[in-house]
């Protein structure tokens, strides 16, 4: 799937760029997972609470047991965030 410009735009900071990208990476894998492209339904299928991804989102981290966990759920073909050594 080809990345909206808003994710990756050059204008913004690194942070800000992943952020982007976990923030789409996750609505992606919300909307492949449930009809609703539901984040707490997301999380709970990961085996986490149901606020655990938005949590996640809020203070852009996502740790690595979490981001195995999804791809368990939807697949690698769907959520195809990158780890990162910072998370």
């Amino acid at each position: 799937m080809k990345t909206p410009k808003w994710v990756n735009d050059p204008n913004l900071s690194a942070d800000e760029v992943r952020h982007n990208q976990m923030r789409f990476s996750l609505r992606v894998a919300s909307a492949c997972h449930n009809r609703e492209a539901s984040l707490s339904q997301l999380s709970s299928a990961a085996g986490y609470s149901s606020s655990y991804l938005q949590t996640a989102l809020s203070i852009n981290r996502l740790p690595e047991r979490a981001r195995l966990a999804i791809i368990a759920v939807v697949g690698f073909d769907v959520f195809k965030l990158e780890p990162n050594d910072d998370f």
